[in-house]
Formats: structure tokens, C-alpha cells, sequence
């Protein structure tokens, strides 16, 4: 590679998170909210894991997690001023993922320095132990 065409990607560790999605259904007949449960279960089976794709920035690009079914309640029926009837299930959807933090874009690296260091529990730093400088070609 060249300097003009060579770039160095810098990122921290993507951040594991559990994200909860509540998924309300409303409708006015038995019937329908039934047919929607249906296809829905048939889509997310309940103690099933199913896996979805996200995309992620660069460069972690598409990525696939699993998503999982954790409740499904049927809530009070909700009356309107004209004493309409709605009647709402909810589901409880867990997606366990990441967040990935943007990459910053450096330019060439021409040189890099490692420092070596004891240390007996991987937080101080102990003696040093020597350096490494790695430079191009090497």
C-alpha cells in the first residue's frame, strides 16, 4: 500500500445491551386480535429463539441477533367516550445485541510504538520491560 491509499480504522469495543420491544396490539374483535396473535406466534414461537440481521456502521457492517418472545399479556378493555370496545395484547420481544460505536478514520500509519509493562493484576503497571517500534516493511 501507499500513503495516498492506506487508512487505519480506530473503534472501541461495541457496548452488549438487552433491548425490550413491547409490541401492542389494539383491535375491536376477539376474532382479529386472535388471527394477529397467531401469525405473530408463528413468526417468534415463544421460548424460541429467532435471529434477526442488523446493520451496523462500519466497520462492523451486518451483524445477526437473537430475538426472543418473553411475554404476551392481554390488557384491561379500554373504553372509548362512545363505550366503544378495544381490546390490546401485548407482547414482550427481548433482543439481545450491541451497540457498535462509530470508527474514526486515521490517515497512514507509518510507525507503531508498544510499551511492555509487568503487572500482576492487568490494572498497574509494574517495571517496564522494553519496547517495540514496528515501522513500515518491517
Amino acid at each position: 500500500m501507499t500513503p495516498g491509499n492506506a487508512k487505519f480504522l480506530g473503534t472501541q469495543w461495541p457496548i452488549p445491551m438487552t433491548l425490550t420491544y413491547q409490541l401492542n396490539l389494539w383491535c375491536k374483535q376477539l376474532r382479529d386480535i386472535s388471527a394477529l396473535t397467531v401469525q405473530l406466534l408463528h413468526l417468534f414461537p415463544p421460548s424460541q429463539v429467532k435471529y434477526l440481521t442488523v446493520e451496523h456502521p462500519a466497520p462492523f457492517g451486518r451483524r445477526i441477533v437473537p430475538a426472543l418472545i418473553t411475554d404476551v399479556s392481554d390488557s384491561p378493555k379500554v373504553g372509548e367516550a362512545e363505550k366503544e370496545r378495544l381490546l390490546r395484547r401485548v407482547f414482550t420481544i427481548r433482543v439481545d445485541g450491541w451497540v457498535a460505536r462509530p470508527a474514526n478514520e486515521y490517515g497512514y500509519v507509518e510507525q507503531v510504538t508498544v510499551d511492555f509493562y509487568e503487572s500482576d493484576d492487568m490494572v498497574t503497571e509494574g517495571e517496564h520491560l522494553g519496547q517495540t517500534v514496528v515501522t513500515e516493511g518491517a
